[in-house]
């Protein structure tokens, strides 16, 4: 009765089965006839099963128990209905169908979850829904039988009690899912309350009762809803008014009537109410109202109304229930009034067109209601007369008085207005020159269809055939069904917005497609011209290279016979007369001469197709492809983001056909894209076992094949590399590498084992830079059976061009001590891969999708982020620059078109590699080239701005020019964030040029060479700042040494000068600043530069270097900013610099701090734990200043009183210029307030009393004296306990009292040389104590060991 039925075929059929089954269920005289399988009730047999089961017995002779106990008739019955005994079963197979029918109904109306937790994309098979019985006692002390039905895996399939379903409900269920639950995929109960019912609707969308603030109320009648506070009142998200929603609700209160009080509220009156039905709350509210059938009326329901009001709230809703539900009685009664009302809400909400749907505009989601709406009443209007005007049929109960004539009008008025004014805009709407996006033309399409949900074949024309063809074949294309049920209800979020897909249950869209399915072919037979033109108007929606109607332009062209393939098993599937007339006429499916079944079934099933539309199952095939969503793995996969968010940003789903599928590989082309997409299975091979795997040319064995001027080699790696590629054996080529910059070197490092693989090594490459010192680890991967390399480690990620994820840590490589990234030791397994391919156009041919992290430490990684790699048919790649989106590109000024491109020129050295493998070594010239626009067809280049070639920082020669530039900037940024940049002409790798421009794109700066003819006519070559007008960088060492006195242990700067000579120094501020933490045994002033921090970025804005000018003393530098001066203070405090943090604390106080400088004032927190004696005083000092600013502005993050009293113990070592004044004191001491419950300690209250007499000598007569008094506690005392350690326990366990016992085996030291020296051999012994778990009672790795180490 509270599930909305939208067909009224079936709303029929329920009342006529309950009509049935009460004739069945009551005899004669009044009384009930037993019933059997009352699954929902007790899964034990009781009453008409019992009853059944003896019978049966009886006639089929089997045996029963005796005593014939109820006890032992309901095992007895238990045990044959469940199959347990199998004499029923196999006498009578059917009573086991029946019995399993019978089950899963009931189970589908009052079961629990059928299903149990699945992993993501899994697909339940009908075999899955075989229900597996059996019996179990009820309890270990009830020893009743019951039964046991399981199915989907095992999963137990139990009923729920409607009574505690519905009390859990009231009283837990509080926000929109109540309404939704009976839809949902929940793992709860399926709930029973109606969405009509106003308490539900109260309970389950007053804001009130949304947020859990108060408890259900009960809403029967007016005076209930008048007493509801405005909070209680229901807005749906505030689409309705209080008093909308007052009066909305009342009409409830009145089932009988509510129809057509409901259709007036929203058809009549405010034009906001109407808007108020986009929401998916008001839409279901709404649909339960018109289409929940309510309470059946028995045909020997005689009951009168003997008083009013009827007090007896069972017996009024009994005299106001009906025969064949309220829809149809309100047919029955006033047909006119309902479905005028229903027109105008239609009429009304396409007078808001807006000319598209847009879920954002209200009149889309609005439209496609009230057009889903008016059909279902128009079916609901057609079943009532087709039933009360079939010749020799009596009128079903209910209808006896239905007036036919005003029906028919009411049915001919809505279909007038569906034909004449939806259809046209709907089809408006998804016109393909308009409408690009997918989703939008997915559910409009899906609407299509449902208009013509009532037609029958004598209704059919042209149009509603074509319709009905062309969207159900897009539908098929380009939506995405699921296989779950209520896929379409099932969104229980935001109720103001409105349903989600495309708003129309599949269930309802299958239906319809299903029941129109014979007539539309049977309708094709009877008029070819017709399906002609259906079929064509199907290939234009198909390939979206037209809408439905025909254009002026395509009624000029000759329209192809369409025919269904002449072989009795392909009715349906139409192909044109352009197709071979063997598949026309079917006779390519003739067996021919010798032919076995296997090549017959292979030779049909692959015959070339060009166009075939199959009716049958609505599917479109294009040159033999079917066309086909593409799969969900595909969108999902990390390499096809950047194509869905680009070429398909407006889609949800792609449609594709498959191109050849073949073992190992997938090809598909997305339809209308140009783009193809292939996806390989994972290589099984084991490459360690291929002979080419690793280049042939690298047989030098490291380091025993060295030459003499290779040691530079074994310098920098021999004592790193056990440490990280444990047991690898490297190889070199034959190439003399002495005087080279780097060498690469090539190895095997084996994996763990995992069960059944076969790949039992990863291939590593390993580059080793000279000077400075730097090792690279690169893993060696297949993708798409190309390998390519990935970046693993860096032992210098400042020197590196890309920057490893994970945490730097300090590492020491060549006597260098930098900060090292990654994991050297990592393994490859084979894994599936993704190919994209592109043809954009005939000149620049095939294009295949180079994914970034395969460019990874090749390129400098701001050029990777800022560019999509493809790949040319001759090898060269070519880098597109992502644009990034500008809202409104028709706002003035704003240029959205101009762009660079990034072109990678290979020149390969000389051999070729025949492998497979891609050993060939080849050089590569970056060049950025500016183009005319950003359209990535267009080869317009910018011929006023230069073409620029980029110069490789890493790989080049010590001592050069181009490597110390590197590493002077290497100080403000990461290599990976440096570009230097040629504007020489350059046409090979190796070609000497000149350097003209530096970029460092993170810390927005960018210099520029010039030549400068000084005076005495001497020339000199400058990189000049675009950034600060008239300064370069300085290379005189005078300046550099001046600055680094004033910054001290500061080390990541720059200095510029002017022509004046006047200095000035450039920190980078977009590096979060930390102290390296070594360990606990001294405090380490080494700087930690996360250059990384995106947040810490963003805060910057667009400035993002502090430039501090040198006093001309050369004494001091002035910050020119409250930032700048934070951030100087917050670096001199990192590196020890105590005094001038105390100088700058007064500077660098604001009420008001923007993020930038927040952020900088947050990093003191981090250095709470510097316990020297001057930090502990800069800290008191900012505490303060500070003190006056409120407690929002700059809350010093440190306890003022622990701070105070560690300033007052190590005051005698607190410098001079670090030391408090004592009125800052005094103030400092008022603040410091121990924890409740202690008071101030001695120190502090002695040095309070010492501050306030030394504060007060200054008023005293000279001849005076002050004495103060001085609290002295009185120390505990304490034993000589700390004598020495205790070794007795591990000198001789087993004779230690209870230690014998408590540790078992004696306990047997491990060799010095194994733990106490550090090392690779102490790393494996901890692994193999923690792998072995620490145990008290372990000889080995328990306490004594723990123990030991500690001592």
């Amino acid at each position: 009765a509270n599930l909305p039925i939208y067909d009224p075929q079936l709303t029929s059929l329920r009342f006529q089965c309950l009509d049935y089954m009460r004739g069945m269920t009551i005899k004669d005289d009044g009384t009930w006839n037993p019933t059997i399988f009352n699954f929902d009730t007790s899964l034990t047999p009781y009453g008409g099963d019992l009853e059944l089961i003896n019978h049966l017995s009886i006639e089929l002779a089997l045996p029963r128990p005796h005593p014939m106990t109820e006890n032992a008739m309901v095992t007895h019955a238990a045990r044959l209905i469940s199959g347990s005994n199998g004499a029923i079963m196999e006498i009578l197979p059917e009573f086991e169908y029946f019995r399993d029918i019978v089950f899963h109904f009931k189970h589908a109306v009052s079961g629990a979850t059928s299903t149990p937790d699945v992993e993501d994309g899994y697909i339940w098979l009908p075999t899955d829904a075989t229900l597996h019985w059996s019996v179990k006692s009820i309890s270990d002390e009830n020893k009743t039988l019951q039964y046991h039905v399981t199915a989907f895996r095992g999963h137990l399939q139990e009923f729920v009690d409607p009574a505690a379903a519905v009390q859990k409900d009231k009283t837990q269920q509080n926000a929109f899912a109540s309404f939704l639950s009976m839809f949902s995929k929940s793992k709860v109960a399926r709930s029973k309350l109606s969405c009509a019912d106003p308490t539900n609707i109260v309970n389950s969308c007053g804001e009130k009762f949304i947020k859990g603030k108060a408890k259900p109320v009960s809403v029967k009648n007016e005076d209930d809803i008048l007493h509801l506070t405005n909070e209680e009142l229901p807005t749906f998200g505030g689409v309705l008014t209080p008093a909308d929603s007052e009066r909305f609700l009342q009409f409830f209160t009145v089932p009988y009537l509510r129809i057509p009080l409901i259709l007036d509220f929203f058809a009549n009156g405010d034009p906001g109410r109407l808007v108020a039905l986009k929401t998916k709350s008001l839409q279901l509210i709404v649909d339960a109202a018109l289409f929940e059938p309510g309470l059946w009326k028995p045909s020997d329901y005689f009951e009168q109304v003997t008083e009013i009001p009827v007090v007896d709230e069972e017996k009024l809703q009994n005299l106001l229930s009906t025969p064949l539900g309220t829809l149809f009685n309100e047919i029955a009664k006033s047909p006119d009034v309902m479905t005028s009302c229903v027109i105008k809400i239609l009429e009304r909400a396409v007078d808001m067109d807006v000319g598209r749907y847009t879920e954002a505009a209200s009149s889309g989601p609005l439209i496609l209601y009230a057009t889903r709406l008016a059909v279902r009443v128009e079916g609901f209007l057609k079943f009532a007369l087709k039933k009360c005007t079939a010749p020799g049929q009596p009128r079903p109960r209910g209808l006896e008085f239905m007036e036919n004539w005003k029906v028919e009008k009411s049915m001919k008025d809505l279909r007038k207005t569906l034909d004449e004014r939806v259809i046209p805009m709907l089809e408006y709407w998804i016109d393909p020159i308009r409408c690009k996006n997918v989703d939008a033309s997915n559910l409009v399409h899906a609407h299509l269809i449902y208009l013509f949900k009532n037609y029958t074949y004598e209704e059919f024309d042209y149009r509603s055939i074509s319709v009905l063809l062309t969207s159900q074949v897009y539908l098929s294309i380009n939506h995405r069904f699921s296989n779950k049920a209520y896929d379409d209800l099932a969104d229980s979020s935001d109720p103001s917005k409105p349903p989600p897909s495309i708003q129309i249950a599949q269930s309802e869209i299958f239906d319809i497609i299903q029941g129109k399915r014979y007539h539309i072919l049977q309708y094709m037979k009877n008029n070819p011209e017709d399906a002609d033109a259906a079929m064509e108007a199907v290939v234009r929606i198909a390939t979206g290279t037209g809408p439905r109607a025909l254009t002026d332009r395509q009624k000029q062209m000759k329209q192809r016979r369409w025919k269904s393939i002449g072989h009795p098993t392909c009715y349906g599937r139409f192909v044109p007369d352009t197709e071979d007339e063997k598949l026309r006429d079917g006779s390519y499916r003739k067996p021919k001469a010798g032919e076995n079944f296997e090549k017959w079934m292979l030779r049909v099933t692959t015959k070339e197709v060009g166009i075939e539309v199959n009716v049958q199952i609505s599917e479109f095939t294009l040159q033999n492809h079917k066309m086909m969503l593409l799969d969900p793995t595909i969108m999902k996969h990390k390499d096809f983001q950047h194509t869905r968010e680009t070429v398909l940003a407006d889609a949800t789903d792609v449609a594709c056909a498959e191109v050849v599928h073949t073992t190992n590989r997938y090809h598909w082309r997305l339809v209308g894209q140009r783009y193809d997409v292939m996806s390989w299975a994972p290589d099984k091979r084991n490459y360690h076992d291929i002979k080419g795997a690793l280049n042939r040319d690298y047989t030098r064995k490291f380091p025993t094949s060295l030459r003499p001027g290779e040691t530079w080699i074994a310098e920098v790696l021999l004592e790193k590399l056990p440490l990280i590629l444990p047991e690898v054996t490297l190889f070199m080529s034959a190439n003399d590498m002495s005087n080279m910059p780097y060498a690469h070197l090539m190895g095997w490092i084996q994996n763990p084992s995992k069960g059944d693989s076969n790949f039992t090594h990863t291939l590593k490459e390993v580059m080793v830079s000279h000077n400075p010192p730097v090792i690279t680890v690169f893993n060696v991967k297949e993708y798409g059976r190309r390998h390519l390399r990935t970046l693993e480690y860096t032992s210098n990620m400042s020197l590196c061009l890309h920057e490893v994820s994970g945490e730097p840590y300090p590492d020491r490589v060549g006597g260098v001590l930098a900060m090292s990234g990654g994991i050297p030791m990592t393994t490859v397994t084979p894994e599936p891969s993704l190919i994209i391919t592109r043809a954009l156009n005939s000149e620049m041919g095939t294009q295949t999708h180079i994914p970034s992290r395969f460019l990874a430490g090749l390129i400098p990684a701001c050029l990777v982020e800022k560019y999509i790699f493809w790949q040319s048919e001759d090898d060269n790649i070519i880098g597109y620059e992502i644009s990034n989106k500008i809202e409104n590109v028709s706002e003035i000024g704003v240029d959205s078109e101009s762009s660079t491109r990034l072109k990678i020129t290979l020149a390969k050295h000389k051999g070729s590699d025949n492998s497979g493998f891609c050993n060939t070594i080849a050089d590569g010239l970056v060049q950025r080239i500016a183009m005319v626009d950003s359209e990535e067809e267009s080869e317009n280049v910018d011929k006023n701005r230069p073409t620029l070639t980029l110069l490789n920082i890493a790989t080049a020669p010590a001592g050069s020019l181009l490597k110390q530039i590197g590493m002077l900037l290497s100080r403000l940024d990461n290599l990976s964030q440096v570009l230097v940049w040629s504007e020489s002409e350059v046409v090979d790798a190796q070609q000497p040029c000149s350097i003209d421009i530096i970029e460092l794109p993170r810390v927005n700066l960018s210099f520029r060479a010039k030549r400068v003819e000084k005076i005495d006519g001497s020339v000199e070559h400058r990189l000049y700042s675009n950034d600060n007008d008239g300064l370069y960088i300085s290379t005189s060492t005078n300046a550099r040494d001046l600055v680094e006195k004033l910054l001290g242990s500061i080390d990541h700067f720059i200095v510029l000068q002017n022509e004046d000579n006047d200095l000035f120094v450039l920190i980078p501020g977009c590096a979060l600043p930390r102290r390296l933490h070594v360990d606990g045994s001294h405090l380490s002033v080494q700087v930690l530069l996360d250059r990384r921090n995106q947040e810490w970025i963003n805060n910057m804005g667009e400035i993002r270097c502090y430039l501090y000018p040198v006093h001309s003393s050369k004494s001091f530098l002035i910050t020119p900013s409250l930032a700048s001066s934070m951030y100087l203070m917050v670096m001199y405090f990192i590196t020890g610099a105590y005094q001038e943090v105390y100088k700058m604390v007064e500077s660098c106080v604001s009420e008001d701090l923007t993020s930038e400088e927040l952020q900088i004032f947050n990093q003191l927190e981090f250095l709470g734990n510097d316990n020297h004696p001057d930090a502990h005083a800069c800290r008191l000092k900012l505490s303060a200043v500070t003190v006056g600013l409120g407690e929002s502005a700059m809350k010093c993050p440190w306890s003022v009183y622990e701070e105070m009293l560690e300033y007052v113990k190590k005051y005698d070592y607190v410098s001079s210029a670090c030391r408090l004044t004592t009125e800052e004191e005094l103030l400092l001491l008022k603040m410091s307030t121990p924890s409740f419950g202690y008071r101030l300690p001695t120190e502090l209250v002695n040095r309070n009393s010492y501050v306030s007499a030394v504060n007060n000598i200054s008023s005293l007569p000279t001849d005076k004296t002050l004495s103060i008094k001085i609290g002295i506690e009185k120390p505990p005392v304490i034993e000589n306990f700390d004598c020495g350690a205790d070794t007795s326990i591990l000198d001789n366990p087993k004779n230690c009292m209870i230690s014998s016992k408590l540790f078992g085996a004696a306990y047997s030291r491990p060799e010095e040389d194994q733990v106490a020296f550090g090392g690779l051999r102490a790393l494996e012994f901890i692994n193999a104590a923690l792998d072995h778990g620490v145990e008290v009672t372990s000889s080995s790795y328990g306490f004594p060991l723990m123990y030991d180490l500690l001592v």
